[in-house]
């Protein structure tokens, strides 16, 4: 809708001046009008873009870093069963207990 007003605006000031009705300085903010509305265009898809762009590779950077964390309390888990099993321990699910009711220490 913009466009087309200032379409418009910049046409009836090109006739005005071509009569010689107009001034110069009208003709030349019509045009200015009518570049920056184009710009202004331009600036929000060149914005959009980058903002998705930056959104994906935020995505993606999160998830690497996920999992390389993941990788490593993996590890640390492995390592903590691998130890228990050691010790004659099996590794407990479900609710947890204190360390001195697992081991019998109560009161």
């Amino acid at each position: 809708m913009g466009a087309v007003a200032a379409g418009v605006s910049l046409v009836a000031q090109i006739g005005l001046t071509a009569l010689g009705e107009g001034n110069v300085f009208d003709l030349v903010m019509a045009v200015v009008g009518v570049v920056t509305l184009g710009v202004g265009a331009g600036i929000t898809k060149a914005t959009s873009v980058a903002v998705g762009k930056g959104v994906t590779a935020g995505k993606t950077a999160i998830q690497n870093a996920t999992k390389v964390d993941l990788g490593k309390i993996s590890k640390i888990r492995d390592a903590a069963i691998k130890i228990g099993r050691a010790l004659g321990r099996q590794p407990r699910c479900g609710t947890p207990t204190s360390w001195a009711t697992r081991s019998g220490r109560t009161g």
